[in-house]
């Protein structure tokens, strides 16, 4: 009788064990999976993922003896920045499933960051076209002034400025017209040579 219950006990924490070391193993598994899931079959793994590492630790050497959040900030942003440049197909899945995460567990804080994004696109595009418009502006006053003073001196500012353009791309012209007549004469000369060495042989 007691070695019945004996067994039975030893049974039951057995299929217990066995079940938590089942679960473990397709958790492990799972991971295993997800993890493959993210490489990109057509980057290679070894040089990308060195170099982010070295740019991790340099960026930790170098930020050492700098203030507290510089030492927290910029290795992890050196190590998100170097793995986006060096293994840039597998850095945009691993954001996909971080997105998808977000967007499961964090929805609110996805929906932030995205208009966070597009605001600063939208930000972007505007600094750009107010640099445009300032450089036409520069030009427009530029040449307004050259104007003014073509006019109170009688100077031709404009012809002499383009003259000097033009000089400049015809010396370029005419430097690479001479380099490749000079290689042209020297690759035919010795062939030239050795041709009527042969011929009076």
């Amino acid at each position: 009788m007691v070695w019945w219950g004996i067994t039975g006990y030893y049974t039951g924490v057995h299929s217990k064990a066995q079940g938590i070391i089942d679960r473990w193993i397709s958790v492990e598994e799972k991971v295993e999976t997800r993890i493959k899931s993210f490489r990109d079959p057509t980057e290679p793994l070894n040089p990308g993922l060195l170099y982010t590492g070295i740019s991790a630790l340099t960026m930790s050497v170098l930020t050492r003896s700098r203030g507290l959040p510089t030492r927290i900030l910029l290795p992890p942003t050196a190590l998100i920045g170097a793995f986006a440049y060096f293994l840039p197909g597998t850095a945009s899945r691993v954001g996909a499933y971080g997105r998808e995460l977000e967007d499961r567990y964090v929805p609110r804080f996805g929906e932030i960051r995205r208009t966070s994004i597009a605001h600063s696109g939208i930000a972007w595009e505007r600094a750009k076209e107010s640099a445009a418009v300032g450089r036409d502006s520069v030009n427009k006053g530029v040449k307004s002034i050259v104007e003014s003073i073509e006019q109170g001196t009688g100077l031709n500012l404009k012809a002499m400025g383009w003259a000097q353009e033009v000089k400049k791309e015809a010396q370029s012209v005419v430097d690479v017209i001479q380099k490749d007549t000079k290689e042209v004469i020297e690759s035919k000369s010795p062939s030239s040579d050795s041709e009527d060495s042969k011929r009076l042989v």
